[in-house]
């Protein structure tokens, strides 16, 4: 059994290298039994203190053992690192802890993209859009708007045009224009209607002298505003046919039409009440 073979190679005297191979070994067989062994044996040398083997140890049991085993590893490490504590948040977030995720995420001596990357996944695969998107914006806040692109591509799911708009909004005019174009590009194409990425754009080809660019951006905005839907509602009264738009009193007729509707809004209360009333007697 794989157990005797440790004890029989005397770990006390092997190098690293040797016991992170036998994690891996451990990690292929996918057993609780044969992970727990090496662990024991990393404990009597007192390696699971160290960082290298501690991490490895954290990740064998977030994938093969079990949560507790996993925070006992992370627990045990004299030097915790950023990968430790990276290793350690994503136990809590495949675990579903994701209050527990956030604890450990504030705790953090030092982010990094993976950090972020965890915890809004974790948030946005199980559905908290909303808080998501705070640390979305918290991490915009500490500058760190390529970071946060790239997480946003990589999301599982498409994301919301308010994420695209937000990180439009942390950019600005005055951000780096390519990236302002590549934002605003996808804010576009989810969300065609939109005047937040022509407006940007505009303001930032102005500040830079690009009169071009910034001609054919309000062309596309005039554009985008003309083939908006705008809402409309159609009656039809002896072959004649009356259009109401949003925002927009005809000019023909309109006394008469608005008096027909009234009318109609009255004998539809009136039938409802009749109708609510019969229902009672019934």
């Amino acid at each position: 059994m794989y157990p005797f073979v440790i004890k029989s190679h005397g770990l006390h005297t092997k190098s690293l290298s040797f016991y992170s191979n036998l994690i891996d070994h451990c990690l292929s067989l996918k057993s609780l039994i044969f992970s727990k062994s090496t662990h024991a044996q990393l404990i009597k040398v007192g390696f699971n203190r160290h960082t290298f083997l501690g991490n490895r140890c954290i990740d064998l049991y977030s994938k093969v053992g079990t949560f507790s085993d996993a925070l006992q590893a992370f627990d045990d490490i004299a030097n915790k690192n950023t990968i430790s504590w990276n290793i350690c948040l994503r136990v809590y977030v495949d675990s579903g802890n994701l209050e527990g995720a956030r604890n450990v995420f504030e705790k953090l001596p030092k982010r990094d993209v993976v950090s972020w990357n965890s915890v809004i996944s974790g948030y946005a695969s199980n559905g908290f859009f909303d808080s998501a998107l705070e640390l979305f914006r918290g991490m915009q806040n500490e500058g760190k708007l390529k970071e946060a692109m790239d997480i946003v591509e990589a999301m599982p799911r498409e994301p919301s045009p308010v994420i695209w708009a937000s990180i439009l909004q942390g950019i600005g005019a005055d951000g780096d224009l390519n990236f302002t174009e590549r934002v605003a590009e996808r804010l576009i194409e989810y969300d065609p209607h939109s005047s937040l990425p022509y407006l940007v754009l505009d303001r930032a080809y102005e500040m830079r002298g690009k009169w071009e660019s910034m001609v054919r951006v309000r062309k596309a905005l005039k554009e985008s505003s003309e083939k908006k839907v705008i809402g409309c509602s159609r009656i039809g009264i002896r072959n004649h046919t009356f259009v109401f738009k949003e925002n927009h009193i005809p000019r023909y007729e309109g006394k008469d039409i608005y008096s027909l509707l009234t009318l109609l809004s009255s004998e539809m209360a009136i039938e409802g009440s009749v109708y609510d009333h019969c229902e009672s007697e019934l």
